[in-house]
């Protein structure tokens, strides 16, 4: 079974996975982590933003690779990843529907919080990933895109959303667990 876990940059995704899975029985793969590997041997990107750049056909050939790649996983995977990334040309779909339906995830998972919390965490990363949505109001349209495309996935899929809210992290991850019982 493949679960989707989705959320914007600053949300606490990977804090919240990371937290919870000692208590699970998955592998965690993080889909910009394996599209980025294709990239760099494919298209010799050297990082993720890069990648924004590509044309949507070389997209679109890096998301088949890389759906290829995790549904060749042996057991339960986690995918963690984004529905919507901001470029400098729009947003871009992380999982469009096609995407999702060559998946076939059994449930999706949206991790969110408060815009001034998501504000925050992102002031004090010091990663070097470049950053296109930064003020409170930016970061709330950002939250309700990934919602809308939640919905036109799990509508789409006729799969469950499990909406989890992290503002206190140990909530968050209980929250987040009950989505797998």
């Amino acid at each position: 079974m493949i679960y989707l876990v989705v959320g914007i940059s600053g949300v606490g995704k990977s804090t919240v996975i990371n937290r919870a899975m000692p208590q699970l029985n998955l592998k965690v793969v993080n889909w910009g982590d394996i599209m980025l590997e294709i990239a760099k041997k494919e298209y010799n990107i050297s990082s993720r933003d890069k990648m924004k750049f590509l044309s949507q056909e070389d997209t679109r050939k890096l998301q088949m690779k890389t759906v290829e790649m995790i549904k060749a996983i042996n057991g339960d995977v986690l995918v963690d990843t984004h529905l919507a990334i901001e470029s400098p040309t729009g947003f871009l779909q992380g999982i469009p529907s096609w995407v999702a339906r060559e998946l076939k995830p059994v449930k999706l998972i949206l991790i969110e919080a408060p815009p001034e919390d998501i504000s925050k965490r992102r002031k004090k990363d010091t990663s070097k990933r470049q950053r296109f949505a930064e003020s409170v109001d930016d970061i709330s349209r950002h939250l309700d895109m990934d919602r809308g495309i939640a919905a036109a996935i799990s509508y789409d899929l006729g799969i469950p959303i499990k909406i989890v809210t992290n503002i206190n992290l140990d909530d968050a991850v209980s929250e987040f667990l009950e989505a797998f019982d």
